[in-house]
């Protein structure tokens, strides 16, 4: 079904979050400002993904971005 740089590119992924992340890091990485703009239980639509916010990242969410910077190299 999937060919060999599919397969790649899932074998990547699995390994980055099996070796990378703990079930809470890969949750908090994955439940974006999409799910929290969604009321608990409320069906998450496709396109709320293209949801932005208006304002600079601020708090925690600057805090989090520059590490991922340095993390990444990007600083």
């Amino acid at each position: 079904m999937f060919s060999e740089v599919e397969m790649s590119i899932v074998d990547w992924w699995t390994r980055h979050i099996d070796e990378d992340h703990t079930a809470g890091s890969i949750s908090e990485f994955s439940h974006d400002y999409t799910w929290e703009i969604a009321g608990m239980g409320e069906e998450i639509p496709l396109y709320a993904v293209l949801a932005s916010r208006i304002r600079a990242p601020r708090g925690k969410e600057l805090d989090w971005a520059k590490a991922e910077a340095e993390r990444l190299g990007l600083k």
